[in-house]
């Protein structure tokens, strides 16, 4: 066997800042940059020459040195010159005292840098975690494992004009004054009321409102009869930019220009321009009263995906109790996106009073009252007459039907109880002149006892007339609508709003600081960056996919530290230096 003289060397090297559980390690483009960093002078404790063969899955090795130099090295390399002529890396996990001028040092082989680094190439793995090689304003949505639920709002939009308010009166029936309008389609809907308009805001004009209120239910100097105080069908009150007549809906499109995105949150400005999107970033549009959407900036696009700062639809119609809607635009590609809209309908329902005496009068009472004097007196007639009880029943029929017939041709539109009165005379007429003999026997037989019990029928009849009428005289206004107000419309807040909520500068800042380290998620099939940022690059995957021609353990090996996540550093000294300039 041919002697062969030895030749390995070996380097005892110190301040290597590369961890054996493989959390970083160090990026080389080239293997000269390589030899040339851990060559350094600066950092070698001891060279070796003409070494003997170095077995590098021994894991020892013996050196002529006193255990005092030796100690100083936390790693070492070393090559066989005459035989693989390759370097291998190592972290020195130990030393041993063997005499004064000799130490054995215990290793173990740094996989990365000996056998990954260029003996091998990734593939395209499922990488869960990395630094971004595009780190602009939206371009990194996958959700991330870190949040916070502490936030701070900022109002950057609420609906202009929501402070000037109009009473609106809907009545079933056009009113003689000229305030009063019909339009039968009105704001996309059928309104078969007439309706009028007044501002609402202060004093004075309350008081016009109570005027034009109290003329129709009240005194009655806008009517001919009572009947017409039950006219009023609501009165609301409602912002006036929305009360402009026409057959649609009012709609009003803000802000011009849209929303401009905050560059910080809650005054930090991150060095990571992911924690300016949702959630750390985001929009709540809300009515203040309990309804509210949360909105993403990076979601407001058109159908063909061109981006837009959020803006705002806002559409109203008094009609009915009133409503208000804030529709967001061109979101999630939707121009009017009303799966995301909110509504305000909370309108202030005003309450008026009605004069109980009148609203008597106009549900008929009088008129029934009256009526039943008629059929006193008529009861009292046939009772003299002793007539049979089926000649009474036809009178009744025949009265009752005559009655109601005159009754609704007499009261169509004129005071209900002229029109009862007709309809009584009317009836009382017909049925004489069709019953002419029963007249001229009741003449023939009238008696004292019969007058008395007509008398008598007569009086009791109306006593209880005058006693429904002074009981009816006697009663309290009625209130009607509501008697609760609204106290965002009082303090003239009610109103859609549009809040840019940021998660708060202390979290902000903890969060920032998790990217700085680990990158953002990305659960995407490709190679992994292991370089490309200004100072590291941090990796981490999923079923790693590694090629090239290394021992099979070594692979497994590596593959499990690309699972764990790793971070490669450019400059060997600044490993763990978080501090440095890691932009793109």
């Amino acid at each position: 066997m041919a002697y062969v003289v030895p030749n390995s060397d070996v380097y005892l090297i110190k301040d290597i800042k590369a961890t054996p559980n493989y959390t970083d390690t160090i990026y080389f483009a080239t293997k000269a940059a390589q030899e040339a960093y851990f060559m350094n002078v600066s950092k070698r404790v001891a060279t070796l020459t003409n070494q003997s063969y170095q077995r590098h899955s021994r894991g020892w090795l013996k050196v002529a040195l006193p255990v005092g130099t030796a100690s100083q090295a936390n790693y070492l390399m070393f090559k066989n010159t005459s035989f693989e002529n390759k370097w291998f890396y190592a972290f020195i996990t130990d030393w041993e005292y063997l005499n004064n001028g000799n130490t054995l040092i215990s290793y173990e082989i740094d996989d990365m840098q000996t056998w990954f680094m260029f003996d091998c190439t990734l593939g395209d793995c499922f990488v869960e975690r990395e630094h971004a090689m595009v780190d602009t304003v939206g371009s990194n949505r996958i959700p991330e494992p870190v949040g916070s639920d502490r936030v701070m709002m900022r109002e950057r939009w609420a609906c202009s004009d929501m402070e000037d308010y109009s009473v609106i009166v809907q009545a079933s029936q056009q009113n003689r004054d000229e305030h009063f309008e019909t339009d039968y389609y009105h704001q996309g809907q059928f309104n078969g009321l007439s309706i009028w308009k007044e501002s609402c805001n202060d004093g004075t004009d309350a008081s016009i409102i109570a005027s034009v209120l109290d003329d129709m239910v009240g005194d009655g100097s806008y009517s001919d009869d009572a009947t017409n105080q039950q006219q009023v069908v609501s009165v609301i009150q409602f912002p006036s930019r929305f009360t402009i007549d026409g057959s649609e809906p009012v709609s009003v499109d803000e802000p011009s220009n849209g929303i401009a995105r905050g560059a910080s949150l809650n005054g930090y400005a991150p060095k990571n321009k992911k924690l300016l999107t949702a959630p750390f970033k985001q929009l709540l549009l809300t009515n203040g009263i309990g309804a509210s959407a949360t909105l993403d900036y990076d979601e407001f696009a058109t159908s063909g995906g061109a981006k837009v700062n959020p803006s705002f639809r806002v559409t109203g119609t008094f009609n009915g109790s009133g409503q208000i809607m804030c529709v967001p635009i061109n979101y999630k590609g939707v121009e009017n996106n009303y799966d995301y809209k909110i509504v305000i309908s909370e309108f202030p329902q005003c309450g008026y009073t009605l004069d109980s005496y009148r609203a008597w009068l106009a549900g008929g009472g009088d008129i029934k009252q009256k009526v039943q004097i008629i059929k006193g007196v008529g009861t009292g007639i046939f009772g003299l007459l002793g007539l049979a009880q089926s000649t009474n029943t036809a009178y009744n029929n025949a009265w009752n039907q005559n009655y109601q017939q005159r009754y609704e041709q007499s009261t169509q539109g004129k005071n209900l109880n002229q029109g009862a009165l007709n309809a009584v005379n009317v009836g009382a007429t017909n049925y004489a002149n069709k019953n002419t003999s029963v007249v001229e026997a009741a003449s023939n037989s009238f008696s004292a006892a019969g007058v008395g019990g007509l008398l008598g029928s007569v009086v009791n009849t109306y006593t209880d007339y005058k006693t429904t009428e002074f009981d009816s005289k006697s009663q309290p206004n009625i209130p009607v609508g509501m008697t609760a107000g609204n106290v965002m419309v009082g303090a003239r807040k009610l109103n859609f709003r549009c809040y840019e909520v940021d998660i708060n500068a202390t979290d902000a800042r903890i969060i920032d600081e998790f990217f700085d380290k680990y990158g953002y998620q990305t659960n995407r099939l490709k190679v992994p960056n292991i370089n490309g940022r200004k100072a590291w690059n941090y990796v981490k995957t999923r079923d790693c996919e590694l090629v090239g021609n290394i021992p099979a353990s070594i692979k497994a090996s590596i593959i499990s530290i690309f699972n764990n996540g790793i971070t490669f550093w450019k400059n060997g000294d600044s490993v763990g230096d978080y501090s440095q300039d890691n932009t793109l």
